[in-house]
C-alpha cells in the first residue's frame, strides 16, 4: 500500500498507459489505480492535526 491518497495524475497515467503501444499485448483486465489498498491491509492514511478521519 502506498499510504497516500491517490491523485487525477494517477488515474491519468493509468489510462495513457493503457492508451500507448506499451500495452499493445494487454487485454481483458481490469486496472485497480488504488494504491495497492484493494488487497485489504492497507493502514488507515494519517490525518491533519485537528481533523476526524
Amino acid at each position: 500500500p502506498m499510504r497516500r491518497q491517490g491523485t487525477a495524475w494517477d488515474v491519468a497515467r493509468a489510462a495513457l498507459l493503457l492508451a500507448s503501444d506499451d500495452a499493445g499485448f494487454v487485454t481483458g483486465v481490469v486496472l485497480a489505480v488504488d494504491g495497492g489498498s484493494s488487497l485489504g491491509i492497507a493502514p488507515p492514511l494519517p490525518t491533519k492535526a485537528g481533523t476526524e478521519s
